[in-house]
């Protein structure tokens, strides 16, 4: 019985480490920089996922600050419209950021559908009082990935378990005389 309650209770605190890091970190926290600029009013820096943009939904975050002061502006409206730079007469996809749906409050963060892959611009338009900026970012949308990741923390996590079984069987044999058959 006390081998059994081992082993069950390894194996739920090693899934819910592993939950934990199939999660990964805070979205926030896993963008770079992709755009920085200081023009009327307002500076204005850009983050969103590294290296080039899977098509499909892509999340945008915008930090606005006083171009003097580089005091952060969370009051002003920021409007995001992605649109194809080789189509730019079709209908762009445009959304309003926000801090209700970002970890850093900071920051804006909106999510904008980029159904295909190619070169595409994204506009930023800021407004704070009577106050307007309008920046433009080239981005480049890939195909999306279609890998699926094989879960490799589940499969570590369970060899590992069942290696201390073994350890702890073993040496509860060992030490309550159970000797192994001598050949």
């Amino acid at each position: 019985m006390e081998a059994f309650s081992f082993v069950v209770l390894f194996a739920a605190a090693s899934l819910c480490f592993t939950g934990l890091f199939a999660t990964g970190p805070n979205d926030d926290d896993n963008q770079t920089l992709k755009f920085k600029e200081s023009s009327g009013p307002f500076a204005v820096a850009v983050f969103s996922a590294p290296g080039d943009l899977a098509a499909g939904p892509s999340e945008f975050s915008v930090l606005v600050q006083d171009r003097n002061t580089h005091e952060v502006l969370l009051g002003a409206a920021v409007d995001l419209a992605a649109y194809p730079s080789v189509n730019a007469q079709g209908n762009p996809a445009t959304v309003r950021a926000s801090t209700a749906d970002s970890h850093n409050k900071l920051l804006q963060t909106a999510e904008l559908n980029l159904p295909n892959e190619g070169e595409w611009t994204l506009n930023i338009a800021v407004r704070n009082n009577s106050d307007s900026g309008h920046y433009s970012m080239p981005m480049r949308v890939a195909k999306p990935a279609t890998a699926v990741e094989f879960p490799w923390s589940f499969v570590f996590i369970s060899v590992f378990s069942v290696i201390l079984a073994g350890v702890y069987l073993g040496r509860r044999r060992l030490l309550h005389g159970e000797r192994p058959a001598q050949v």
